[in-house]
């Protein structure tokens, strides 16, 4: 039966409270992260809509135009195939119809791009603002931290299982058995007190033996 009030209990308790706060900070941030981007990305679905989806439709030059976008970090896909393969496969974030045209967000693996549909034409953009390999960068960050606590909770437990033989030689040393020590490699406060009751013991054991041949003389 464990013991609440044991040191490795607590200890173990802090150490895994730590890591599930680490795990709560690191989804909270994503889903923050995220909900930040998309509102950003909303403000700039809405400035695009505004200022430059009503000028497509007057464009005679499309380089002049995605140079406009370029402002967005909107780069064109000119690839047929990658366009046709995104469109088929990715899945609608936003929508924004306008009189001038429409505006949709869709992600394709891991990814942003903007479609545009106006009566000039239907153009695919990918939006090289969103980095989703952040997050994969801050999962290795979050690993890295979390093996961080585990070791030292680890190294933490090996520092402090010396106490539990200390705790049982002195209970044997409680009930008389007097060849009751303990001998830690330790050079902190837990191999100090191993040491000093090293020391008591062995001066108890002489001062036993002193007084056993001091009556043996007295009795001869």
């Amino acid at each position: 039966m464990i013991n609440k009030s044991s040191i490795f209990l607590t200890v173990s308790l802090i150490f895994l409270t730590a890591l599930i706060s680490t795990l709560f900070s690191f989804i909270f941030y994503v889903k923050y992260d995220l909900d930040v981007y998309k509102e950003r990305q909303e403000h700039k679905y809405y400035k695009i809509t505004k200022n430059v989806i009503p000028q497509f439709g007057f464009c005679t030059n499309y380089d002049e135009f995605s140079k406009q976008l370029l402002e967005f970090n909107l780069v064109p896909i000119t690839d047929k195939k990658i366009a046709y393969e995104v469109l088929q496969n990715s899945t609608i974030v936003l929508k924004k119809i306008t009189p001038f045209g429409s505006i949709f967000l869709v992600e394709f693996k891991n990814r942003y791009f903007i479609y545009i549909q106006s009566a000039t034409g239907n153009f695919l953009y990918q939006d090289e603002e969103y980095q989703f390999y952040r997050y994969y960068l801050l999962g290795v960050i979050f690993l890295f931290i979390e093996l961080i606590l585990i070791f030292g909770y680890v190294l933490l437990i090996k520092r402090l299982k010396p106490l539990k033989n200390l705790r049982d030689e002195l209970i044997k040393f409680a009930d008389g058995d007097l060849s009751a020590k303990i001998e830690i490699n330790q050079n902190d406060e837990i191999g100090d007190v191993a040491n000093a009751f090293s020391y008591l013991t062995k001066r108890v054991n002489e001062l036993l033996n002193s007084r056993t041949l001091f009556l043996r003389n007295i009795m001869h």
